[in-house]
């Protein structure tokens, strides 16, 4: 539900007027965390994927967590995640997010990020982030 809810924000702004190109997945994520009551945790980048560029997950307290994928085509994949084995990965990626600047630079998350997106395909998410 969790999802679905996420993928119905992020699709008001396809219909929002807009001057020039679709703003950038970054600016989408988090209005759409915004205008859904969540906390947006991370939005990194994703280095060496076929097919997804972006990772950005939502926490919406008891609800669980969306993930949403920016995949290379354009297009954005969201999953609800209630899963406790993915929860190391998302945690790991949001101390990161909170990090200061000079210590996120010298910080390497990427490793991370290819894990968590391994345990989402791994998990049977693989029909929708691929």
């Amino acid at each position: 539900m969790v999802a679905e809810h996420l993928e119905l924000a992020l699709l008001e702004d396809t219909f929002a007027p807009v001057v020039g190109l679709q703003p950038p997945f970054s600016d989408r994520i988090s209005n759409a965390a915004a205008r859904t009551g969540g906390i947006l945790l991370f939005d990194v980048r994703v280095f060496g994927d076929v097919s997804v560029e972006r990772i950005a997950v939502i926490a919406y307290g008891e609800l669980g967590s969306a993930i949403a994928a920016a995949m290379k085509c354009g297009e954005i994949k969201c999953v609800t995640v209630n899963d406790t084995a993915m929860s190391e990965h998302i945690d790991a990626l949001a101390a990161w997010a909170e990090m200061p600047m000079p210590q996120r630079a010298t910080t390497d998350y990427m490793g991370i990020a290819a894990l968590l997106l391994a345990a989402l395909r791994g998990t049977g998410f693989d029909q929708k982030i691929e």
